[in-house]
């Protein structure tokens, strides 16, 4: 990629915002001057339109500090580059996060530490409608690791996508001083409008997000006021607000404060996209209610500035209450495997068993009732899983993996449609494996999901989906193939199941009998009946290693996992 020759109109102020915790461990010690290298492997630029040059350079942060520049790019045939830069070594640090920004040139140290100023070249100043893509910077997705590592990969996107604030119903003699604009998620989803940065717009605008609080937020402090028919700029990474999200807009002018809430239709979407300039118009009619400084001692603020976590409801440590949970000990050892529970609010969605190794979940566990489904339309896209570092999934956000392989879900959209946020959970990419589509995904895998839908609408279900690469104790070959949008090997399994259970009680509230039936497929397509392929629970369990159902009372369970039959198990 050529560098432009004129820097300076645009700065952006880059807070890099690191979550890593340096801890000095006292029996360790650093040699003076030693250096490591660490190799930096980019993905391909295609979707950018341009390549990867010999020539280029970019500049590496560890640990919210500039380190290193590094150049001497490798080009590789799928149009990656490899980089190679050499930092000071480190076995003190209990935790390391690495940027990078392209290109080397544009990026100076701030003033204060852990600031670095990158400036945008004359040709990226956003114009309506006009961008070069040639001329832009490049900033990667944050890398995380526990130990200073050799080779790290990492993904490259252009700080290119670009708003265009046209305001009106200001009124003509006031002039503009502050901006903000918040993107608020549908039902509390997370909008991501620029990673783990914060970034310095037109003289002293912060954009800024809280992953956990289902916002992002833009503030633009402008260095000078400005008349209110004037266009408003502001750069974000490529993002889109779908229906029920909200871009609400407050203007701080000089003579009074105003907000706009533009909620996104039914239908509609607002994408700022790479290389294009978005317009947004945006109408006030309302002042500001004044601020109140006094405690009124209501505790009911949108964003709590005291609280930066998530109130989560525990998973029961016994799965004592939710029946479709398999058993905490399992007979098949997952050493980096994390147990997570989706939430909609206080109403539980599912819960699955991620392995960050094969970034696969490996069984998905939920209820299923009428409730549950519904007619929501299916969302434009998918998401990343917020409880888990964006290095430890596959971006599947907006493609699919490679070749003939769909983004297969494990809970299925249609068994959570009924509820927008719950159906908007189910694509988390953390939800979706690899699944030939033309006769599996698209055929007898949703002919059986579309079974199972029909059988809860009359009562509930608990399910378990899931997915094996081998039987226990069998050795077969495994595919890897990759997303579209991402580097990382992803294992295609071998096998596909389901386990299903329903559930009798006595007068008070216990389990007095239960039916359960389970499904395997190997991974291949079908021109048959799922019924053809229903058989025991015992029998899945001694394939997988995992003890499903294991909170109904064990009388109930040896007597209940033995059945095979679907119509049995339809008419209990």
């Amino acid at each position: 990629m050529k560098l432009a020759t004129h820097l300076g109109l645009l700065p952006l102020l880059i807070v890099l915002l690191c979550g890593c915790i340096e801890e000095r461990k006292e029996e360790q010690s650093n040699t003076p001057g030693e250096t490591t290298a660490i190799t930096i492997t980019t993905n391909a630029l295609n979707d950018f339109g341009t390549l990867w040059d010999s020539s280029d350079s970019i500049a590496v942060i560890e640990n919210n500090a500039t380190i290193a520049t590094a150049s001497a790019a490798v080009l590789k045939g799928d149009g990656r580059a490899e980089f190679t830069a050499t930092i000071v070594k480190d076995s003190t640090s209990s935790g390391f996060c690495y940027d990078a920004i392209y290109p080397a040139e544009a990026v100076t140290e701030g003033d204060d530490e852990g600031v670095v100023i990158a400036t945008l070249s004359e040709y990226q100043r956003p114009q309506r409608g006009t961008f070069d893509r040639e001329n832009f910077i490049l900033l990667a997705e944050r890398v995380t690791s526990r130990s200073q590592p050799r080779e790290v990969t990492m993904h490259f996107s252009p700080i290119v996508a670009v708003g265009a604030l046209q305001l009106s119903g200001l009124g003509e003699e006031c002039y503009i001083e502050e901006i903000r604009l918040e993107a608020c998620g549908a039902d509390g989803r997370d909008i991501t409008l620029a990673g783990d940065i914060e970034i310095d717009l037109a003289g002293g605008g912060k954009l800024k997000y809280d992953l956990w609080g289902g916002w992002s937020e833009i503030y633009l402090d402008l260095a000078a006021t400005i008349d209110t028919t004037t266009p408003i700029y502001f750069c974000c990474t490529p993002c889109a607000l779908r229906p029920g999200d909200s871009l609400r807009v407050e203007v701080e002018t000089n003579e009074e404060s105003l907000v706009s809430t533009v909620t996104i239709a039914e239908g509609q979407k607002m994408e700022f996209k790479a290389g294009q300039t978005t317009p947004i118009d945006i109408h006030f009619t309302a002042p500001l209610p004044p601020e109140d400084d006094e405690d009124d001692g209501d505790d009911d603020d949108d964003y709590d500035d005291d609280d930066d976590d998530p109130v989560v409801p525990p998973t029961p440590s016994d799965n004592s209450a939710w029946l479709e949970l398999p058993a905490e000990e399992y007979a098949v050892s997952y050493p980096e495997a994390v147990t997570i529970t989706i939430w909609d609010g206080d109403d539980r969605n599912y819960t699955h068993f991620y392995d960050i190794a094969t970034y696969t979940s490996l069984w998905v566990a939920y209820p299923l009732e009428n409730r549950h489904m519904g007619s929501y339309s299916r969302p434009g896209g998918w998401d990343w899983n917020p409880n888990l570092s964006t290095d430890d999934q596959v971006n599947l956000c907006s493609r699919s993996y490679a070749g003939d392989y769909s983004r297969g879900h494990l809970i299925p959209n249609a068994s959570r449609n009924g509820i927008r946020n719950m159906q908007l959970q189910t694509f988390y990419v953390t939800n979706s494996v690899p699944q030939i589509q033309g006769g599996f995904n698209g055929g007898i895998w949703q002919k059986l999901e579309a079974a199972i839908q029909a059988e809860a609408e009359s009562e509930m279900l608990y399910v378990v989906t899931g997915v094996a690469f081998n039987k226990v104790g069998e050795s077969k070959t495994i595919k890897y193939t990759a997303a579209k949008d991402d580097t990382k090997d992803v294992p295609v399994p071998n096998y596909f199941y389901k386990v299903v259970l329903k559930v009798k009680y006595d007068s008070n509230g216990d389990v007095r009998d239960a039916q359960s039936v389970g499904f395997w497929f190997e991974h291949r397509t079908y021109s048959d009946s799922y019924t053809n392929y229903s058989v025991s629970v015992d029998d899945i369990e001694a394939w997988t290693g995992f003890d499903y159902f294991a909170a109904l009372p064990d009388s109930v369970e040896d007597s209940a996992e033995k059945n095979d039959s679907w119509s049995k198990f339809t008419k209990f």
